[in-house]
């Protein structure tokens, strides 16, 4: 059976069961995915084309942005030229590549 590593520490951190913090229960989802958005080449941008519409995909389970617009963008050198994320679900793992594909296709920075 597969669980969550992060669920099986929280509940051995408080003492709870696995069966009570629900490790094996079925998966939501038969695939899922994190898309990265980046603004590779800019040092700042006005605002995420098509952000307002990915987070109404009803695939989309999370979103965060980690730079506000104006912000300096540091170079693409780590994790921190991220301009934030999306988590998503999908049928299958063709699913979720097509997925990550078509986000990226709709966010951009401006």
């Amino acid at each position: 059976m597969l669980f969550e590593v992060e669920l099986v520490a929280d509940a051995t951190a408080l003492g709870v069961g696995l069966e009570a913090a629900g490790a094996f229960a079925r998966p939501q989802a038969q695939s899922a995915g994190i898309r990265f958005f980046s603004a590779a080449g800019r040092s700042s941008y006005r605002e995420l084309t098509g952000w307002p519409e990915l987070q109404a995909l009803p695939e989309v389970t999370e979103t965060a942005v980690y730079l506000a617009s104006g912000e300096t963008i540091p170079g693409v050198e780590d994790c921190r030229s991220r301009l934030g994320h999306a988590l998503f679900t999908a049928g299958s793992p063709q699913g979720a590549l097509d997925r990550w594909q078509a986000l990226g296709d709709l966010v951009a920075p401006a």
